[in-house]
């Protein structure tokens, strides 16, 4: 008869089963997503075969359209980011969860909608007027043909006039940046999505709300702090759409910048009371790697360090924050598996700005990492890291932790594929880059989202 002791020596513990199923199944689901991002977007000389150029076409319907400063809708086609500036994109609706949609969750959804879009207010330059002089009585037909010249002229002015107004609308636009506060918003959505589906009871709409406006508030105060100490280095000097090229006043931009600051923590501190003081302590965490990225005297970001840097701030803290303010009682490591997938995908938007601005680093010395690695290689980085994302997302599902509906992640495969088409094959030409970011923030949109939304239905199916 076996001793009952050897039996237990002889079989590994719960915890070394799990830690290898867990293993198991991102590698599986990397693998399997590198491949496929890969095989659709190799370049190929023969149109016959499976690449970008024969897949895409399938694959465009998932991609948001989005509209240009004219108002005209483009997809996100290598041939128009050849000659736009900046877009704002967008996750497409999910029409067939939509009609299922609890109460609870559409107040949540929402919600979260109307403090995306309404962050800051958007200055408005009026269109001059133009002084038109009445003809006199007995006017000559020399008289008449001259005030005809003059009106063109006039009409002219007028156009000349309009077109700097929209041109300042543009430039205001590109540098308020609104669709980039997605980013702060999709911790919280997500976190949301995962109480709704684990911890429903200890969910809090209101919570929800609150921490989302404070997120937004703070990630105002970044960007435009970025802007002012970035024009301190005079690493924005080629950049017409900074806020403080704009308005011509550092200090004032750095003013409000400081306002946001103190208005988004003290925010959040109404949040931390309400919930747990940890929620505080982990936002302030979040803060504080923000200024080291961009901040006097450290400016890690210069040092090609704002990459890890952000994958801390909008990961690990981030979420921990966000489902504690939320009312979930969670571990740090459910926090990380929550928010690993979407805090690279975050940290991939962040990789890609860096890729149409390589000679303004290197000039003034900011190391980022395409800098450190070149446009190539850096390039060739991106299927890796949207396969690594989509692989966190996905794996918890193939360990049976998450529900199945949380394969709605894969929505943003389609962008993922996008990007690495575009960098892959011209990483090299500023001018036809400077949109891949904002289909880094398609990618990072359409799967979280997509997470969320699978964490929900689980909840009302």
């Amino acid at each position: 008869m076996r001793r009952p002791c050897a039996d237990a020596e002889n079989q590994p513990s719960s915890m070394q089963r799990t830690s290898t199923l867990s293993v198991s199944a991102f590698v599986v689901a990397f693998l399997t997503t590198l491949l496929l991002v890969r095989i659709v977007s190799a370049p190929t000389a023969n149109p016959g075969s499976l690449s970008a150029r024969t897949l895409m076409p399938a694959l465009r319907p998932a991609i948001a359209v989005v509209p240009t400063a004219a108002g005209r809708p483009i997809s996100l086609s290598t041939q128009h980011l050849l000659h736009s500036g900046t877009m704002s994109v967008g996750p497409r609706p999910l029409p067939d969860a939509r009609s299922h949609i609890s109460v609870r969750a559409a107040i949540t959804c929402t919600g979260g909608a109307a403090v995306v879009f309404v962050v800051l207010i958007v200055t408005r330059v009026a269109g001059s007027g133009v002084l038109h002089q009445p003809p006199c009585t007995g006017c000559s037909m020399t008289s008449a043909w001259l005030l005809h010249l003059h009106s063109a002229a006039a009409s002219e002015d007028v156009g000349a006039a309009r077109g700097l107004a929209e041109q300042q609308q543009h430039l205001w636009r590109a540098a308020i940046k609104l669709p980039m506060y997605s980013v702060a918003v999709m911790p919280a959505i997500v976190a949301g999505g995962w109480l709704l589906a684990f911890q429903a009871e200890a969910f809090r709409p209101l919570q929800l709300m609150l921490f989302l406006v404070a997120a937004v508030t703070l990630l105002a105060w970044e960007n435009l702090a970025n802007d002012a100490y970035d024009a301190e280095t005079g690493i924005d000097v080629h950049k017409p759409h900074s806020v403080v090229t704009l308005t011509g006043r550092r200090d004032r931009v750095l003013l409000l910048a400081n306002v946001a600051l103190l208005a988004g923590l003290a925010l959040m501190s109404f949040v931390a009371y309400r919930s747990s003081f940890d929620v505080l302590v982990l936002v302030l965490g979040c803060c504080a790697l923000g200024y080291l990225y961009q901040g006097p005297p450290f400016r890690l970001g210069y040092q090609g360090l704002g990459e890890p840097l952000c994958f801390l701030a909008f990961g690990p803290l981030a979420f921990k924050a966000a489902l504690r303010a939320l009312g979930g009682d969670v571990t740090w490591w459910t926090a990380w598996q929550v928010g690993a997938g979407p805090a690279l995908a975050t940290t991939l938007v962040l990789f890609c700005s860096h890729f149409h601005q390589v000679e303004e680093d290197q000039t003034f010395g900011k190391r980022s990492p395409v800098v450190r690695l070149g446009t190539e290689r850096a390039a060739a980085l991106i299927p890796i890291l949207v396969a690594a994302t989509l692989a966190l997302e996905v794996a918890p599902v193939l360990m049976g932790v998450w529900p199945v509906t949380c394969l709605l992640a894969l929505l943003g495969l389609p962008a993922g594929v996008n990007l690495s088409c575009l960098l892959g094959q011209h990483h090299a030409r500023p001018e036809a880059i400077q949109g891949s970011k904002f289909i880094a923030l398609q990618f990072l949109q359409l799967s979280s989202l997509g997470l969320a939304a699978g964490f929900a239905l689980s909840y009302l199916l």
